[in-house]
């Protein structure tokens, strides 16, 4: 959750925090860092649970085949594949975050290269616009 509310507050169109465009940057690189290291971790614990049921679903199977019938079998429910896809939502916001907070110059704030250099006229006095 801080994660996310540093990467909401790093966005350069919403006027909270910091004015400077450096600070901004920083503050949705540190929240794409946290959103991304809580999306692995989430991806990790619902893998391990995973996991887990699985070990329980083979261990149940062998004590049907001995012959004991009271043993409850488990299956992967809804929230294993709620929890991997919104892991990787937060991996994606994550590296977004990150991407977005690394790097130079925005274009805004950079040197221009253009130089706008108006058409000489053909002699008639008349421009067009």
């Amino acid at each position: 959750m801080f994660g996310i509310a540093c990467m909401i507050v790093g966005m350069e169109s919403i006027p909270c925090g910091s004015d400077d465009k450096h600070t901004k940057k920083r503050i949705r690189l540190v929240g794409g860092c946290l959103g991304f290291l809580s999306g692995m971790l989430l991806v990790a614990a619902v893998s391990w649970y995973a996991n887990d049921v699985r070990i329980q679903h083979e261990f149940a199977t062998q004590q049907r085949l001995v012959g004991n019938t009271s043993v409850n079998r488990y299956i992967f429910g809804e929230g294993l594949f709620i929890g991997w896809v919104g892991g990787a939502f937060l991996v994606i916001a994550g590296l977004l975050g990150i991407c977005t907070g690394c790097g130079g110059e925005s274009y805004e704030d950079g040197p221009r290269s253009y130089v706008y250099r108006p058409p000489k006229s053909a002699g008639t006095g008349q421009e067009y616009v």
